[in-house]
């Protein structure tokens, strides 16, 4: 059996997703919730969190956000399988401590 691929770069990503210019240096961000600021780029959540940084990315440079389906979230905090998610989504993995990328299910009603 040959080898499988190997993989360099992983997202888990399986759902809808946008592409905005990030307003800070997000390349130390990945996975976690960000919100549109006032002039029409994002950056760590500080509103309302619209989804789920995908990449890392530099300030001024574009980057998927998850919207919708499942993705990875890098938790700031303990959190309970099950529970809701920086105001995006629902844990969908077992109980986890702080700095864990966990499995989510992307909700904008959650």
């Amino acid at each position: 059996m040959a080898n499988p691929i190997p993989r360099t770069h992983s997202t888990m990503q399986l759902g809808n997703t946008v592409s905005l210019v990030a307003g800070s240096d997000m390349q130390e961000h990945q996975y976690e919730a960000v919100s549109i600021t006032a002039d029409g780029t994002f950056d760590l959540n500080t509103g309302t969190a619209i989804g789920i940084l995908q990449d890392p990315v530099k300030l001024d440079e574009a980057g998927r956000i998850a919207i919708s389906g499942i993705s990875f979230y890098k938790s700031t905090g303990a959190i309970a399988a099950g529970s809701t998610i920086a105001g995006v989504g629902i844990a969908v993995t077992s109980a986890t401590a702080a700095e864990d990328v966990i499995a989510v299910l992307i909700n904008p009603n959650a």
